[in-house]
């Protein structure tokens, strides 16, 4: 097919230049066919092709051709692998038509245009650069995607930790809150200090009995040998004993009075713990300015809960300050109706 289609055009052939080949091309691909036709007719050539593909890289193929032309008929068959194909065309002066199946299966038509292997790598080239350049917007392109997606992944990481520190700061504030209210109720159930002012006032009230008897028994004098005095020493030693018995209600004060203590100062603990708390909520919701996560405690529910804390500490103290003061009072009285019972029994002299 290099010969010019017409060999009657001798003339024409003499004066111009024979092509190297027939060209097609279009915007992805470009294709040059060359071969060489004995006189028979009897053609055989090589088609080669450069494509792009949808990597934005270039493919190269070459595949050996034989084929016949009768008059500007031609047909040319590609083999392979036991495997052949052939296709239909014409050959009209400088412009060679190939009828090709395309990829849906429907016939196609593929018209080339003499040209030199100059236009054909001056296409190759053209194509490899609209590769490159479609391969380097590609990637710029990419690249403003993953830029604006990192963007929008670290806006949105950063979000959610905005949210996350709301929502943690909230539940470290109920925790403690729970915390400060299960020990205020403690600590009202721990000031109670009845049962020791009970024992101390049975106590104080048997010891005056006692100390009664003792005078009681005193007015009986010595008594025959002297047996009344050690009667009066007995009540002496008996209320004596009333005295430590008191002295031990102090003790069973002092176990309950560290018992409350103890509570008391959990409670003084956790209420800066919980103001600690609703500070970082504060903060922690002053910069999640979206709003995205709500805190379930007001300024109210702080103050209310450190007030009910407050008033329960106030009414501990005072609770444990009374009772103190009566049992001061009874230890006093105590003592001194013993030293009283003491110099008493020891008056007599039989």
């Amino acid at each position: 097919m290099l010969l010019i289609a017409l060999i009657g055009f001798a003339v024409l052939q003499r004066y111009q230049p024979q092509p190297d080949g027939y060209l097609w091309s279009n915007s992805a691909a470009v294709a040059f066919i060359q071969w060489t036709e004995d006189t028979n007719h009897h053609l055989s050539g090589t088609l080669q092709s450069v494509s792009a593909t949808s990597d934005n890289t270039v493919k190269s193929t070459s595949a050996a051709f034989t084929g016949v032309r009768d008059g500007s008929s031609i047909s040319i068959t590609f083999s392979a692998l036991g495997f052949s194909s052939t296709f239909a065309g014409t050959l009209d002066g400088a412009v060679l038509t190939l009828s090709v199946p395309d990829q849906n299966g429907l016939i196609a038509t593929d018209v080339f245009h003499t040209a030199t292997v100059q236009n054909y790598n001056d296409s190759v080239a053209a194509l490899r650069q609209r590769v490159q350049q479609q391969a380097a917007a590609t990637q710029s392109a990419q690249a403003t995607v993953d830029t604006q997606q990192a963007q929008a992944q670290a806006t949105q990481t950063a979000q959610s930790n905005l949210d996350q520190a709301v929502t943690s700061a909230d539940n470290q504030l109920a925790g403690d809150l729970n915390i400060l209210k299960s020990d205020v109720q403690s600590l009202a159930r721990s000031t109670s200090f009845s049962d020791a002012l009970t024992a101390y006032t049975q106590d104080w009230a048997r010891m005056q009995t006692d100390y009664q008897q003792e005078q009681t028994d005193y007015q009986q004098g010595c008594g025959t040998n002297g047996y009344n005095a050690s009667v009066v020493a007995y009540d002496a030693s008996v209320v004596h004993y009333d005295l430590g018995t008191i002295q031990y209600d102090d003790g069973t004060l002092t176990y309950d009075a560290n018992s409350m203590n103890n509570t008391l100062q959990q409670v003084k603990n956790d209420i800066p713990t919980v103001q600690a708390d609703w500070q970082n909520l504060k903060a922690a919701i002053a910069a999640d300015t979206t709003g995205n996560v709500s805190a379930q405690y007001s300024q109210r529910d702080i103050d209310s809960a450190v007030g009910n804390a407050q008033k329960q500490v106030d009414a501990s103290n005072k609770a444990l300050s009374q009772a103190q003061n009566q049992a001061k009072q009874y230890d006093q009285e105590a003592a001194q109706t013993n030293t009283t019972a003491q110099q008493l029994a020891n008056s007599m002299h039989c």
